[in-house]
């Protein structure tokens, strides 16, 4: 009877050590994200909100951020801060102009002591013009009550019964990038990044 049960242990441990040896399962490894790439990262999702954009995709894996197309501002949107120019505050004004946002956010490139730069953003805002009417206002009162009652904006333009909803292609018209938009949000994230860097090292 003992010689049987020996003989069965014996048998079992051969099982289990040929076992481990082919179906061993290696832990994964942790994944770590810089503190850099963090601080990046939550600064432009802040920026971006604070600047009145609405966050349409937010992929940590890929580190890009887009928003959803935000109408341009209007001469008496003073707080708004999406047309950095006279220029585009009257364009803004006179036509349906829309900013989309992307913020890509990278590992930077090697130095020459083979050492990684860390991680960097990139910051990308194109215009598109609708072709969706735009509001007209002609007095004080017009601009007050569009304050008051910023719905009345959507009634403004909207199509007609009988005219049909064009396409996508026709609805809008690209008019490049805002090149003074893209700096002063990459300032602020960096700005902002920064101050995460520094809280984080106390």
């Amino acid at each position: 009877m003992k010689l049987r049960t020996a003989f069965v242990g014996i048998i079992a441990a051969a099982a289990l050590t040929g076992g481990c040896g082919e179906f061993s399962v290696v832990p994964p490894t942790p994944i770590t994200v810089s503190n850099e790439f963090n601080a990046l990262w939550d600064a432009s999702l802040e920026v971006l909100r604070e600047n009145n954009f609405t966050v349409d995709r937010a992929d940590p894996r890929q580190g890009i951020i887009t928003t959803s197309p935000l109408l341009g501002r209007h001469w008496f949107e003073t707080w708004r801060t999406d047309a950095r120019t006279k220029a585009d505050v009257t364009e803004g004004t006179l036509q349906t102009v829309q900013r989309q946002v992307t913020v890509k956010i990278r590992q930077g490139d090697l130095l020459a002591r083979g050492a990684e730069a860390g991680y960097l953003a990139d910051v990308e805002a194109h215009i598109t013009r609708s072709d969706r009417p735009n509001v007209r206002i002609t007095n004080t009162s017009e601009a007050y009550e569009l304050f008051l009652d910023p719905a009345s904006l959507q009634r403004a333009t909207a199509l007609p019964e009988n005219q049909p909803e064009p396409s996508e292609q026709a609805k809008t018209a690209p008019l490049g990038r805002d090149k003074h938009l893209e700096l002063y949000l990459l300032q602020q994230i960096q700005l902002r990044a920064a101050e995460k860097l520094a809280v984080s090292k106390r």
